[in-house]
């Protein structure tokens, strides 16, 4: 005797529509924050750039890191910064959009070997264009002699991570998915001379000691009684996971001589109740383990 099987259509179903969310709502904001958010800020950046070019494209290396590692190489205009600390804004007034004088700034090569190239040149001006942010410098005599810098209001630099770790979070919940979908679509219950391999669990027909249906009719599951270790144990069956779950139950009864719990009104009432299960499910019982 073998019966082999695994998990039931509409579980498969359902497993797979959650894995394929999961994905595609990864992918959504995967693009959010590597593309999406970054190009709509190109269109706030256009307007406050003069001239305005055609053809506008971003660099990762413009963010706050690494534009508040250049400011700190540099001595602002001394009125500036006391103007700053005395309204208590000091470790952000760089980042206000205004333009701001420069007494000893970097050289047009340390911007390159931190930002990149920049995206637009135009007279002294040159333009850095990050993800969520730009930077104007403007350079005289090989030095920067005074800077903007602004953050887009509309997707901020803490917006587009904000994406990027949802997508790797549901990217993760992804993976777990795909794991539990090859083990719903993969034979996981067997039935044969050896016993009942139900999961993980592998069960001796010696061990068994009988079937509790109490839950079978409300739930649509039916517990294995098993004594192993000197305790008493238990192993759920669940209709809604096992594609041939009568015929599990109608060979356990027929191997241990017990009669079956499967009798037609009660067959009718737990099959009714496979539907709505996946929204009224309860933990197993102390002692019991779910299959």
């Amino acid at each position: 005797m073998q019966i082999q099987c695994g998990s039931t259509g509409e579980h498969k179903i359902r497993t797979s529509i959650f894995l394929l969310m999961c994905f595609a709502m990864a992918a959504w904001f995967a693009y959010d924050g590597l593309l999406g958010y970054p190009r709509s800020n190109l269109d706030w950046v256009r307007q406050h750039m003069n001239p305005k070019p055609a053809d506008l494209t971003f660099d990762a290396r413009v963010n706050r890191r690494h534009l508040a590692e250049l400011v700190g190489r540099m001595k602002l205009d001394p009125a500036i910064e006391r103007a700053a600390r005395e309204s208590g804004a000091s470790a952000r007034f760089w980042m206000s959009g205004q333009t701001i004088r420069v007494d000893e700034g970097v050289s047009k090569a340390d911007l390159t070997a931190v930002l990149g190239e920049p995206a637009m040149v135009h007279e002294e001006h040159h333009w850095f264009v990050g993800p969520a942010m730009y930077a104007r410098f403007g350079i005289r005599d090989d030095r920067v002699r005074e800077l903007e810098i602004a953050e887009s209001p509309e997707h901020t630099e803490g917006d587009i991570m904000g994406q990027k770790w949802l997508a790797l979070a549901l990217s993760l919940l992804g993976a777990v998915m795909g794991a539990r979908f090859l083990s719903v679509v993969l034979p996981a219950t067997v039935l044969d001379d050896a016993g009942l391999k139900v999961g993980r669990h592998r069960i001796a027909w010696d061990e068994m000691t009988g079937l509790d249906a109490g839950q079978y009719a409300r739930k649509g599951w039916i517990e294995l009684e098993y004594r192993r270790g000197g305790r008493t144990r238990r192993v759920r069956l669940d209709s809604y996971h096992i594609a041939r779950f009568e015929e599990i139950i109608e060979g356990i009864c027929a191997r241990l001589n017990q009669p079956s719990p499967l009798a037609p009104a009660a067959a009718e009432q737990g099959h009714q109740s496979t539907d709505d299960r996946s929204e009224d499910r309860r933990a197993p019982d102390e002692g019991s383990q779910s299959a």
